[in-house]
This record gives C-alpha cells, structure tokens and sequence, in this order.
C-alpha cells in the first residue's frame, strides 16, 4: 500500500562510497560505489551528466540498493544514487554524514521498519513494486531538505542508523 508511509521501508537505503565518476555520454555517469557488500563495487550509471557537476559525483553517497539490474545505455546499472531536486530543478545528492562507512543503513525517522521488509529487485520490477518505487521515487516533493539542509521524505528526516543526520549538496528547500 503505497498511501502507507511505512511502505518507504521496504527501500533498501545503504551508504555508498563512489569512487570518482567517468562521464560516459553526453547524459550518463558511471560510478564504481562501495556499498559495503562481500561482492565489491557496484557499478551505477546516472543520468546527471549536465546536471550534477563531475566534482561532486564522488564521496560518501546514499545508494538504493534493492533495485534489479537495469541496462542504461551500453551498461547495466546495479543501484541508484539518490538525490533531491528544488522546484526549479537543482540537483543535490544526498551525502551522509561523515563516519559514516559504507553498507551503513540509510532510514527515515519515525517509519517502523518491523512492518515491511526490504523488498527483493523482483518485487519492485512487477506491477504493484513499480508503482509503489515510482511513488517513492517521484519528483512530487517528498524527497526535500528543510532550512538546515536536512534531507527528509515527506517531512521526516533521513538518517544513518545509529548515526547522524544526511544532508543534500546544496539546500532545496522551497
């Protein structure tokens, strides 16, 4: 039930380590992150060429992790980097705070994660999972930061568990 705030639990939000982008296309980056799992770097393609400057496709990132290998271009992605956009389109990635390590879980504050578990790449990929990630994932003002610079989802911070606060790059607040 995407109308249940709870069901932004079932995204896996993990702390990433991008290593330094390569712009691949005139749209697309590819990034090579440490998200903390046995199996090594990620590889994630971005379509933020243009959008996000290539110094700032680097560092400590939050990664949607769950999600099934999409091919982008000439490459699969295995992931998403996450950001927030203001209303007239500037881009921020969503950075952790620093001490984070990768594979730390990225939550939203006052969302029980007992309810729901982290769904599979299969269920987000089938009919009801796509429109549930596509309601989580839509540029309709959920993902915001406040006056702070804080990122939340729908008014509710976004934190490492068990450590601090994540920020975007750059305010977007309204």
């Amino acid at each position: 039930d995407f109308e249940d705030d709870d069901c932004m639990t079932s995204l896996d939000m993990r702390v990433g380590m991008m290593k330094p982008a390569k712009e691949v296309s005139e749209t697309l980056y590819l990034e090579r992150v440490d998200c903390g799992e046995a199996e090594g770097d990620r590889q994630i393609l971005s379509k933020l060429v243009g959008r996000v400057k290539s110094d700032k496709m680097q560092g400590l990132c939050v990664v949607a992790t769950n999600l099934k290998a999409r091919k982008i271009g000439k490459d699969k992605s295995f992931g998403m980097i996450l950001a927030g956009e203001d209303k007239d389109g500037k881009i921020g990635l969503l950075r952790p705070p620093q001490g984070s390590k990768p594979g730390d879980r990225v939550v939203v504050e006052d969302l029980s994660y007992d309810k729901y578990d982290p769904a599979t790449a299969n269920q987000y990929n089938k009919s009801t999972g796509r429109k549930i990630f596509a309601s989580l994932m839509s540029s309709n003002g959920d993902f915001k930061t406040d006056k702070s610079g804080i990122a939340t989802w729908r008014g509710r911070k976004l934190k490492v568990l068990g450590g601090g606060e994540v920020v975007a790059d750059g305010k977007l607040s309204d």
